[in-house]
């Protein structure tokens, strides 16, 4: 299956409309772009079979859409919400995500509540 879909990928692979697409996702807002990764983490969380490398993955997908000023590309909104909740972020999780892997479901469920209510609540004064 994986030799099908290879070539496809390739195919239909391409730079500047992958650019395009990142661009219309930042126009989300990031405290609703966090709130969404939550919604997709908390399963991973649950489930009895954690596998640490998705979660680390996971972890690294969440930090560059949401958390990382130094993106190219940012807009000042992004850019000021990133810098001013990556430390909260990364003293939550872990700088690399080892402590999010090490989470139990309750405690990254409190840990998430409390991080996006506080994200949410701050949103005016960011």
């Amino acid at each position: 299956m994986a030799q099908v879909i290879a070539p496809l990928k390739k195919l239909l692979h391409n730079t500047l409309l992958d650019r395009f697409v990142d661009s219309l996702e930042k126009l989300t807002n990031p405290e609703h772009r966090w709130k969404d990764w939550t919604e997709e983490l908390m399963p991973l969380l649950r489930d009895a079979r954690r596998d640490p490398k998705r979660l680390k993955a996971l972890f690294a997908a969440i930090h560059k859409d949401v958390f990382d000023p130094k993106q190219p590309g940012l807009g000042a909104y992004n850019k000021k919400f990133a810098a001013n909740w990556e430390p909260l972020f990364k003293s939550a999780f872990g700088a690399d995500g080892s402590t999010l892997v090490r989470m139990y479901v309750d405690t990254s469920r409190a840990t998430c509540a409390v991080y996006v209510c506080r994200v949410v609540s701050v949103v005016s004064v960011v």
